[in-house]
C-alpha cells in the first residue's frame, strides 16, 4: 500500500459490504476491511486511519459500543466516523449524532455516494 495515501477502516461483519466498500474506495485510499469492532480496536493500536466506516449491527460488539470506545480514547477521538448501516431511521440517526458520528450512509450504498461522502470528510 502507498504510505502517502489516506487510510480508511471499513468495519462490517458482512463480507459483501467489505468488498464493495473496498472496491469503491481503493483507487484513492488505502482501505482496511475489518470484520468486527474488536478486530478494529486491535488494529487501531498500530494503524491510525483518517476515517472509519462503521456498521451498527454486528455480533459481539455493535457499532454504538465501538464508537464509544473510539471517542473516549484521546488518540482516536478526532477520527471521523461514518455509520454504514441498514438502520437509517430517525432514532438511530439522532443517537449516532449524539454519540459523535460524522455522517450516515444507508446500505445498500451507491459506490459513488460512498466515495463523495468519504471525500467530504477527509479529501483525497
Amino acid at each position: 500500500m502507498n504510505s502517502g495515501r489516506k487510510k480508511i477502516f471499513i468495519v462490517d461483519d458482512d463480507m459483501v459490504c467489505l468488498v464493495a466498500g473496498k472496491n469503491a474506495l481503493s483507487s484513492h485510499y488505502d482501505v482496511f476491511p475489518l470484520d468486527s469492532g474488536r478486530v478494529m480496536l486491535e488494529v487501531l493500536q498500530n494503524v491510525q486511519p483518517d476515517l472509519i466506516l462503521l456498521d451498527i449491527m454486528m455480533p459481539d460488539m455493535d457499532g454504538h459500543e465501538t464508537l464509544k470506545k473510539i471517542k473516549v480514547n484521546e488518540k482516536t477521538a478526532n477520527i471521523p466516523v461514518i455509520f454504514l448501516t441498514s438502520k437509517g431511521d430517525t432514532g438511530t440517526v439522532l443517537t449516532g449524532i449524539m454519540e459523535g458520528v460524522n455522517d450516515f450512509i444507508v446500505k445498500p450504498f451507491d459506490p459513488a455516494d460512498l466515495f463523495k461522502r468519504v471525500y467530504a470528510q477527509i479529501g483525497s
